[in-house]
């Protein structure tokens, strides 16, 4: 599993190593959900937005009826349905779909952060644990180194300084171990977190002896081919959810200020009245109408004469739209920044990669090989062994951090342009 996931930081055709956690953390992450739960909020606007009020009944009831020619009126019911300028209710529905589509687009800019982040965390901990078995490496060596220190001094032959200095890097990595214990717990703790359950790939899983197969079996790496800034900036600008988000958001701003111009037109109210009418008794030769009830049509309209109120509405949406261009234009600078920053650190990253690979490794190979040599003869000392040993070591370490590195630097470039995460990532050059 191991060489596996470390080809697929390289730039070789395999998916990222935190895939399945990526998976997860697309389903099940708590922040995604909250997220997704209040986008079905906004989703249920867009119908009430563009529905018509409820219609109202009335009821009157005379405990005084007064009398009319044709009797006295005794009860009268009603119904009255109003009506917003024409075009207002689809302008409603239109800010309430705007709203939506930025809600739903908050998931999937939610989607994106917390991908990156669990990539980035599982970068790490792959980090921790082949960095734990460098130094369970480097350990095993000085314990034999001390074996032989203190046979040798036992024999007459060495100094007791070669064997406290010994025990003391062999207690320096004990610490380190330690340390990388706590950083790994604290790593895993905050996917679990993320991804709202136990990880299913452990990631902890190394072969015996594969640390850092790459450095030692001469695994061929290239530098990935990345499109310019223009094509990737492009991309972003059609891609990145938050930078969509923004727009949408933006039009849901400008929706809202022709509405606010539309609401200043008054509404209409239309209404049916009927009332009951007692016949009249009190004279002896009734109308001919004595007792019809009355059917009644009416009409209203709203009169908008509070012109500071409308005014007031018009410039709060007048001001959303300002907001809205200001957020999508600092968006825009946060990607031209992030995108300066990648495509200036992802190329030195490869070229500090190829330089530990091509020269700082056989270097601090060679140098070891001929300490060794000289060791076996006597002309030099166990401590002279040891530190040709720790730069080595310290080398590997080195090429692994650079290795992480890039490969945030790689989920970065993912995030930063809007790349779905079930998608490759840039390809190594030919």
């Amino acid at each position: 599993m191991w060489p596996w996931l470390l080809l697929a930081w390289l730039g070789a055709a395999t998916p990222d190593p935190a895939l399945s956690l990526i998976r997860a953390a697309a389903t099940h992450a708590p922040d995604i959900a909250v997220t997704r739960a209040q986008a079905r909020v906004f989703g249920t606007r867009i119908e009430q937005a563009r529905a018509l009020d409820d219609p109202t009944a009335q009821l009157s009831v005379f405990p005084l009826p007064p009398e009319t020619r044709a009797g006295a009126q005794l009860l009268g019911v009603g119904v009255s349905q109003r009506f917003p300028w024409p075009g207002v209710r689809d302008l409603r529905a239109e800010v309430a779909r705007a709203d939506a589509d930025a809600a739903a687009l908050d998931v999937d800019t939610v989607i994106a952060r917390v991908i990156h982040d669990a990539r980035r965390l599982a970068h790490e901990v792959v980090y921790l644990d082949a960095y734990k078995v460098i130094l369970d490496e480097e350990r095993e060596h000085l314990i034999r180194h001390e074996e032989s220190a203190e046979a040798r001094y036992v024999a007459g032959n060495g100094l007791a300084q070669a064997m406290i200095k010994i025990q003391a890097e062999i207690s320096r990595i004990d610490a380190e171990r330690l340390d990388i214990e706590t950083r790994r717990a604290a790593y895993w703790a905050r996917l679990v977190e993320l991804t709202g359950s136990e990880p299913e790939v452990d990631l902890s899983l190394l072969p015996d002896g594969a640390a850092l197969p790459f450095l030692r079996t001469g695994v061929m790496w290239q530098p990935s081919a990345i499109a310019s800034r223009g094509v990737l900036r492009d991309r972003a600008l059609t891609e990145r959810p938050a930078l969509v988000a923004k727009r949408a958001r933006l039009a849901a701003a400008e929706h809202r200020v022709v509405l606010a111009e539309q609401v200043r037109r008054p509404d209409l109210t239309a209404g049916l009245r009927y009332t009951f009418v007692e016949p009249r008794d009190d004279v002896a030769t009734p109308p001919r109408d004595d007792g019809d009830d009355v059917l009644a049509l009416t009409l209203g309209v709203t009169l908008p004469v509070w012109k500071e109120k409308n005014q007031a509405r018009l410039l709060e949406a007048e001001a959303e739209v300002a907001a809205a261009r200001a957020a999508l234009a600092r968006e825009q600078a946060v990607l031209d920044r992030e995108l300066d920053d990648l495509l200036e650190r992802m190329p030195r990253l490869e070229r500090q990669l190829t330089l530990y690979r091509d020269v700082l490794l056989v270097q601090a190979e060679e140098a070891l090989a001929s300490a060794e040599a000289a060791y076996a003869t006597g002309a030099i000392g166990a401590l002279d062994l040891l530190d040709s040993e720790h730069v080595l070591f310290e080398v590997r370490a080195a090429a692994l951090r650079t290795v992480t590195d890039l490969a945030h630097a790689r989920a970065a470039l993912d995030h930063t342009i809007g790349r779905r995460w079930d998608h490759p990532s840039p390809r190594p050059a030919p």
